[in-house]
Parts: structure tokens; C-alpha cells; sequence
């Protein structure tokens, strides 16, 4: 019986991940590693406060596939 036959079967399908975002508590730390494993830093960190928001840091940086990932760290 193929799989698509059978009725117990699950076929998963997982679509690349493309972007991430997340909190973290240490972001100098995180800065500090990301550069040591050589991946791309696109924006090093910056602090930002969105009007009436509390301060944030933020990075981003490409993952070994290519993923953009942004580190926030929230004060």
C-alpha cells in the first residue's frame, strides 16, 4: 500500500524556513558568537525605542542556510 493510501499514514511537509525572530537576554554574547562562527552579520546591534515602547537591541544576521534570524534583547 502506498502511503498515500493508507489511511494511518502523515506525510509532513516543511517549508524552509526563510526568516526567525527572538528575544534573547544577552545579545553582546550572541554578537560575539554569531561573528566567531562566521556567519553574515547584516545589521550589527542597534538600540531602537519605538515611540511609547520600551528600549530594545536588536541584530540581524543569515544562518548557515541562509535564514535571516533577528535577535531582539528587550530592556
Amino acid at each position: 500500500m502506498a502511503p498515500m493510501d493508507d489511511p494511518a499514514a502523515v506525510v509532513v511537509r516543511v517549508r524552509p524556513l526563510r526568516r526567525a525572530a527572538v528575544l534573547v537576554r544577552d545579545l553582546a554574547a550572541l554578537h560575539l558568537r554569531v561573528t566567531a562562527l562566521g556567519l553574515t552579520v547584516i545589521c550589527p546591534p542597534v538600540s531602537f525605542a519605538p515611540p511609547g515602547g520600551q528600549t530594545a537591541l536588536e541584530m540581524t544576521f543569515r544562518d548557515f542556510d541562509g535564514a535571516l534570524v533577528n535577535l531582539i534583547e528587550s530592556s
